[in-house]
């Protein structure tokens, strides 16, 4: 497949780097692979530009110091795995929690989704109109320089709620924040989770008390894995105590939630990516030309018929100009030519062309 009217299409719009990708969407994004380059960067810097080169929102416990510079370079590794090792210098990890990443201490981590799983299951036994309240979905968003306290008491306020022990929250000054739409018991739990504290809802879920946040004993956790055998050998030899269970291609293990960390880091460790046939894949180009990366860029996007995402940022390294002389070879290979030595890479599927930096 040529090139025909390279030059003559429309280019396409941008995509706003705070769009973020939710659900469905979100999962695949999580799961397709990266080639990232971080050298000497600061957490957050590191995760501000994975963030919105992936569109894809997290948000970054207290308790993980956002200033401590970090390296990282893989060829390879899927998006989810990236953001739990940008937090495993410091003993953290990564989960997905409704359609952001939250990025925290390993054993909170671990153990976060099933004491959300338990928030939202009080949350159905409340009366209607107080369980509607609470869940109600809408954005978490603060400004910066943000006061925990005062943020937990103005959530109370406009939903009707009276909030016990606010005293308690420590005094902190928060970066901004903009995360996507999540139900008023999240967001309390959003909130609450890196001061150590989490919210305890009444039976009439009209009051609402910040306790001490108390991580379960034990969790357990389903890994589905190809390295089931692999695994098997390195908990029984790492964590003797663990209960593990064979169950069709997974295991089933039961330990405390410092223990998943570690068994969450070690496939992290030991990923092994397997790419997906898309149609994309099959399509072959002829081309012959000099123009700037932007502008092939886009045309591939164009021929295709899929978005083309670049933050504004990068727009002046897409004006860099190449000359490309290739014949029926794969978009994949195309566009790797088309931005060798510019400082980007992209991830090319059916739904998009993606841009960002190394």
């Amino acid at each position: 497949m040529a090139f025909s009217g390279l030059f003559a299409a429309a280019l396409l719009a941008q995509t706003n780097g705070e769009s973020w990708l939710r659900d469905a969407a979100l999962q695949k994004a999580l799961a397709a692979p990266l080639a990232i380059q971080s050298d000497n960067e600061p957490l957050r810097v590191f995760l501000e530009r994975l963030s919105q080169s992936q569109r894809v929102a997290y948000f970054l416990d207290r308790r993980l110091d956002p200033s401590t510079p970090r390296d990282l370079t893989q060829d390879e590794q899927s998006l989810r795995s990236i953001f739990f090792s940008a937090a495993a210098p410091q003993g953290g990890g990564a989960c997905s929690i409704g359609d952001f990443v939250y990025l925290g201490p390993g054993d909170v981590v671990a153990a976060l989704p099933e004491l959300l799983t338990k928030l939202r299951r009080d949350v159905r036994m409340l009366p209607g109109d107080a369980k509607k309240v609470w869940q109600r979905s809408l954005p978490l968003q603060f400004a910066r320089l943000s006061r925990p306290a005062q943020l937990l008491l103005d959530l109370a306020n406009v939903n009707g709620l009276t909030l016990v022990d606010v005293e308690s929250v420590p005094h902190d000054l928060w970066p901004e924040v903009n995360l996507p739409a999540m139900s008023l018991a999240e967001r309390f739990a959003c909130l609450l989770v890196g001061l150590n504290k989490w919210p305890e809802i009444s039976a009439e879920g009209k009051t609402v008390r910040i306790v001490e946040l108390k991580l379960p004993q034990e969790i357990a956790q389903t890994y589905n894995t190809e390295q089931r055998n692999e695994l098997t050998d390195w908990i029984r030899q790492t964590i003797p105590d663990a209960k593990v269970e064979r169950k069709s291609a997974g295991l089933i293990v039961s330990t405390s939630p410092i223990n998943q960390h570690e068994i969450a880091r070690w496939l992290v460790d030991h990923e092994t990516i397997r790419r997906a046939q898309t149609a994309t894949a099959t399509k072959v180009v002829t081309l012959n030309a000099t123009a700037s990366v932007g502008t092939i860029s886009r045309q591939v996007a164009a021929q295709l018929g899929i978005e083309f995402n670049c933050t504004a940022d990068l727009e002046p390294k897409l004006k860099a100009q190449v000359e490309i002389n290739v014949d029926k070879v794969s978009y994949d290979d195309l566009l790797t030519k088309v931005f060798a030595n510019t400082g980007l890479s992209f991830q090319l599927d059916e739904r998009q062309l993606r841009v960002f930096s190394k």
